[in-house]
């Protein structure tokens, strides 16, 4: 037979997700993941950094620039056990941020890419309004700060 011209490539298994620009003037917000390897986000505001912490679960700091931790992680819903990637600032994200999150799918590993968001008050980014849509799921409220704050994950599944 004649060998084919057509190059045949591996299935992808590169992970990705390119975020709705924020659209509130702050923005309070933390990227968990399971299941994916060499998770990263990256943004378009030089100051917003990602730093990689495994294991995610109570009693973690939640951003860089405060010393809130968060409880009542409770299982898959709230990343439990995940890679958190901690942002560098807790809420002085400005308007029209771009935010990328990548990453290596695992083989035969279930995945699933997860944003913390606030429950209760404007600094969401809208992206609660916005994520649903999008194939994330909801889940029950967990909190920071000794209670100060209250958050959803909002998880959706990457493989």
């Amino acid at each position: 037979s004649t060998p084919s011209l057509t190059p045949s490539l591996p299935p992808s298994d590169l992970a990705s997700y390119l975020f709705p620009l924020v659209d509130t003037d702050q923005f309070v917000h933390g990227i968990c993941t399971t299941g994916i390897s060499f998770p990263a986000a990256i943004s378009s505001d030089p100051n917003l950094v990602y730093t990689e912490v495994p294991n995610w679960t109570n009693g973690m700091k939640m951003w860089d620039d405060r010393d809130y931790k968060a409880e009542n992680i409770q299982g898959s819903e709230m990343c439990e056990g995940g890679i958190y990637l901690r942002p560098s600032l807790h809420k002085s994200v400005s308007r029209y941020t771009k935010i990328e999150f990548s990453g290596m799918l695992e083989l035969n590993s279930p995945s699933s890419l997860c944003v913390f968001l606030m429950e209760s008050d404007g600094r969401t980014g809208r992206w609660d309004q916005i994520l649903p849509a999008e194939g994330f799921v909801v889940s029950s409220i967990f909190s920071w700060g000794g209670g100060m704050g209250q958050m959803r994950s909002y998880c959706k599944s990457m493989s």
